[in-house]
């Protein structure tokens, strides 16, 4: 997991607006490395790129970080 999150901060910072890199680093962060704070972060960067930044599932971003705070 720590090698994912390695290369989501890798992604991002040869192109900042990758959305799935904020997205996915937010998921493993939060679900595999149990790191609340980190997935936030991650994921305030990616509303940074798009406000409207939808899940797969098609939940809004902002909605979930909304929950989580």
């Amino acid at each position: 997991f720590e090698k994912a999150v390695e290369s989501f901060h890798k992604a991002a910072a040869l192109q900042p607006d990758l959305e799935n890199a904020h997205f996915n680093e937010g998921v493993v962060q939060y679900y595999d490395l149990n790191r609340k704070d980190a997935a936030v972060a991650a994921w305030k960067r990616l509303l940074r790129v798009n406000p409207d930044a939808r899940a797969p599932d098609g939940q809004r971003v902002a909605d979930l970080l909304q929950h989580l705070q």
